[in-house]
């Protein structure tokens, strides 16, 4: 890992001048209406946390109209988040150009969270709109109105099976997507939606080889932008964490408060599993790792929660940990400091891990770990 933040300082310093050429701050003006409301809360945000600055993130509507001030580096992709009596809804994204000229969002309440959102006098929000996602409209259909029995809680063979199958088919559209964006890349070097849309699909999925080729077929100039310097570095990082690497060797708070790094010698396959105690998907698979380790923690498996839950809600995790008969090692990345380092973003993410420490399976699935366990270990 050490190597890795050199490399990454050297890359930053060597594009320290060319940086400043292109990352120019520009002043923008953002004015919302939202039809079929009065008053209401809304915020500004973005994936990304750099290059932009917002007077105020934090607005009230007034007879349905707002206005968002600030600098952007580039053109940037936000979306609203809008607060109606303590309920919240969040808009689908959009981009705001890289000029000071003002802009213009005309959004109904109803749709807020579904409609597609027009930006007035925002060229590389008409790209969005028009070119990508026209260019991947088909298979945004097919992943919006995928059966809804793919989440179903199913116990029997057949059932599962099924489910399994669905998962499956439901992988391959997004790896499908995933191509149409490196392909929308290899047509579009100078896009700025090309460098966000793959930044975005990083952000929620980790790393793959296909966003590492999409990115170099882009412009210098977008390389060298803040949020291509940031994904260039995340790449280089999260790479280290893919089968046939070895899992870093870190220092994890144990439940007694002590620091120790996990320990992969004395077990053939050790899961190390990243969760927090309120996401949903992560206690979804509790049962069926609870029922895999019981199958194998004699014949040489074992497990490691790695807990990313924030200081304030360690009450929580204890519980969880009580609650659903945990009875694994745990280790507490408080905060998720470490996990945000090694470009976890996503709930549950797992490595499996050999003896030595390496990568031999990632994000496996409870009947592939079975699977893999019965092969190597019975």
């Amino acid at each position: 890992m050490k190597n890795i933040f050199i490399l990454v300082l050297l890359l930053l310093l060597f594009s320290e001048y060319s940086v400043g050429q292109v990352n120019i701050r520009k002043r923008f003006n953002l004015n919302v209406h939202i039809e079929g409301i009065d008053t209401a809360v809304i915020s500004i945000g973005s994936f990304f946390s750099k290059g932009y600055e917002i007077d105020k993130k934090n607005i009230k509507i007034n007879k349905g109209n707002c206005e968002f001030n600030g600098f952007i580096s580039h053109p940037f992709n936000f979306r609203l988040r809008l607060n109606i009596h303590g309920q919240e809804y969040l808009s689908r994204f959009f981009y705001v150009d890289y000029k000071s000229d003002t802009q213009y969002i005309n959004i109904s309440v109803d749709s807020f969270s579904t409609q597609k959102i027009a930006v007035n006098n925002s060229v590389f929000n008409s790209e969005y709109l028009i070119s990508f996602l026209e260019y991947t409209k088909n298979i945004e259909y097919n992943i919006q109105n995928w059966p809804v029995k793919s989440e179903v809680v199913v116990n029997d063979i057949e059932n599962r099976s099924y489910k399994d199958s669905l998962q499956n088919e439901f992988n391959k559209l997004l790896i499908h997507k995933d191509s149409l964006i490196l392909l929308y890349a290899m047509h579009n070097p100078d896009s700025y939606v090309a460098l966000w849309e793959l930044y975005t699909r990083f952000s929620l999925k980790g790393y793959s080889i296909i966003y590492e080729d999409a990115f170099s077929f882009l412009d210098e100039n977008l390389k060298k932008s803040l949020i291509g310097i940031d994904f260039a570095q995340k790449l280089i990082e999260a790479k280290q964490l893919t089968i046939g690497k070895k899992f870093p060797s870190i220092l994890f708070l144990k439940l007694d408060g002590s620091e120790q790094m996990i320990n992969y010698a004395d077990y053939k396959y050790t899961l190390i599993d990243f969760w927090y105690s309120y996401c949903g998907p992560c206690i979804k698979e509790f049962p069926d790792l609870i029922n895999i380790y019981k199958s194998f923690k004699n014949i040489g498996f074992n497990v490691v929660s790695v807990s990313t839950d924030r200081k304030e809600d360690v009450k929580n995790y204890y519980n969880a940990i009580n609650k659903y008969n945990l009875v694994w090692d745990h280790r507490w990345d408080r905060n998720g400091i470490i996990s945000a380092i090694l470009i976890i973003n996503s709930f549950p993410t797992n490595f499996l891990v050999d003896q030595k420490g390496t990568i031999v399976a990632k994000n496996i699935r409870p009947n592939q770990l079975v699977h893999f366990l019965t092969q190597k270990l019975k």
